[in-house]
């Protein structure tokens, strides 16, 4: 055996006799084998060799152990895969953002070289982080640039130059612009490539309403549209007579959240009425001036505050006679003025509707009315019927039992004769009304519920006497279809009944709300 085995040899039997406790008088090293000093420097090698051998045998056997007892061994194979796959997706690496970090952004962009991305220029970056930021984006393809959040800033108008070529592929736009005394900033959107799914424009100059309709209509998939203290040029406040020249609704089926901020007239007017969006859950609506925002009570502008309404948790009206009468809607809705992807909007409807100017057309309305969430009664917003002068078909499903003594009294209102005309008489509020379909499993007041329906009969549809009429106030339309819940009919039939009306022709019973 060697002089360089027996050391070893003798190493490691001391080391085992130490691990186990056991004192040892045996020297490790052989005095006779270190007599010179390059013995000795030769043997400090081999105990330097020895730790090494040792350190990687401790951490192959870290590895044995990591592969064969930790919880992510006994994964299965596919989910593994699902993990790593995850770890180099591209969405994962889409932001490049002016104010993170240089290397960690080219990182980024290293591990995402074909994916979208998503181009953040905000806040005030420092010019030596702007050149970079600006030496990256420029290596990316506009294809690629899937959304923008641009917080516009003297400091990186170099980059607002460069962005005004890149929107062909954009889905999702944040414009910010705090320079509000500033010079206006605009971006023009491309109507080709992918369909935009969200818009949003703070402190900026609102585009053109022919422009923005245009836009609009090709974008079906459009989820977010909101336009926060925009700029309405004066251009644009001629441009209601050529949107009316645009015929074709605007369907937008997956758009939540909607709101104009400072729109003109040729936006609420000609613009808003285009718009079909079922699925709207906000909707607010205000002008540049006091009255610009007002809406016509059109039947499509009660389509479009429909879902807003029943999404809102209190609903506030209020007739507002200064200026221009309107009755202002409003529910307190909120809308984050940040980022569609972290933004948290409140549900519910803020615009204005007119009760003069134009009559509205609305023929046919069918109201579903229920107490809140707690059990609480809300008041029924009888008002408002009284801006539909044409309406002819009313049906009411009531789950609250507290509706129909209001309707019931505003079908017997009057209007005061004109006193411009010479023997004008009065007029009912609403006199085309022919069909009134109202459904309750329960009637709250039966007594007080007949005696109104009783009241209605003998005024509004009062029975002649000797072939006389009333000629104090115009006749309505007669009724052609009463519809009420069974219970109230039966005891109507046992009322006398002074009317006009063959009661078993147009007085019908319904059993429940489905009937």
């Amino acid at each position: 055996m060697s002089g360089e085995q027996q050391f070893i040899k003798t190493s490691i039997t001391a080391y085992l006799k130490l691990c186990f406790g056991q004192e040892s008088s045996d020297s490790i090293v052989d005095d006779d084998l270190l007599a010179s000093e390059t013995a000795k420097i030769k043997m400090i090698g081999i105990l330097e060799r020895i730790v090494d051998v040792f350190t990687r045998e401790a951490v192959k056997l870290k590895n044995r152990r990591n592969n064969e007892h930790l919880a992510i061994h006994r994964l299965p194979p596919e989910v593994f895969v699902e993990i790593l796959l995850l770890a180099i997706d591209c969405r994962f690496w889409t932001p490049i953002d002016v104010m993170g970090n240089a290397k960690a952004r080219r990182m980024a962009m290293k591990r995402n070289r074909t994916g979208p991305v998503d181009v953040w220029c905000w806040s005030r970056p420092e010019p030596e982080a702007m050149n970079a930021f600006m030496e990256d984006v420029q290596t990316v393809h506009s294809s690629r640039w899937r959304s923008i959040l641009y917080d516009h800033r003297p400091e990186t108008q170099v980059f607002l130059e460069h962005l005004r070529t890149q929107t062909s592929g954009l889905i999702d736009v944040l414009l910010f612009n705090p320079e509000v005394y500033g010079p206006a900033v605009s971006l023009e959107l491309s109507q080709e490539g992918p369909h935009l799914r969200h818009i949003d424009h703070i402190y900026h100059v609102i585009p053109h309403p022919e422009d923005l309709c245009q836009i609009l209509s090709t974008s079906p998939r459009l989820e977010r549209l909101c336009l926060i203290e925009v700029n309405s040029q004066e251009a644009h406040r001629n441009s209601q007579e050529s949107l009316q020249t645009i015929s074709h609704p605007i369907s937008l089926p997956l758009l939540t959240v909607l709101a104009f901020d400072n729109a003109s007239k040729s936006i609420t007017s000609g613009l808003l009425p285009l718009i079909r969006a079922t699925s709207c859950k906000t909707v607010i609506v205000k002008g540049e001036g006091e009255f610009s925002a007002i809406l016509e009570p059109q039947e499509r502008s009660l389509e479009l505050i429909a879902q807003p309404i029943k999404a809102s948790e209190s609903l506030r009206l209020k007739l507002e006679t200064e200026g221009e009468p309107h009755v202002h809607i409003h529910s307190e809705p909120a809308i984050a003025v940040e980022w569609a992807y972290w933004a948290f909007d409140k549900p519910g409807v803020d615009i204005k509707l007119a009760s003069c100017g134009g009559p509205s057309t609305i023929t046919n309305i069918e109201i579903e009315w229920s107490m809140d969430s707690s059990g609480q009664e809300v008041p029924f917003p009888v008002g408002l019927l009284e801006f539909c002068p044409a309406l002819t078909r009313l049906q009411v499903t009531d789950y609250s039992t507290t509706t129909l003594t209001p309707l019931v009294r505003l079908l017997r209102k009057t209007t005061s004769p004109n006193a411009d005309r010479r023997n004008s008489a009065y007029s009912w509020l609403l006199p085309n009304v022919n069909t009134f379909i109202f459904h309750a499993e329960s009637i709250r007041d039966l007594e007080e519920c007949a005696t109104e329906v009783k009241g209605l009969l003998e005024t509004r549809y009062a029975e002649q006497k000797d072939g006389r009429t009333d000629q104090s106030i115009v006749s309505p339309t007669p009724m052609e279809a009463l519809k009420l819940p069974s219970v109230l009919v039966a005891r109507l039939r046992a009322m006398k009944i002074s009317t006009c009306l063959k009661f078993d022709d147009v007085i019908q019973g319904t059993a429940t709300e489905n009937a």
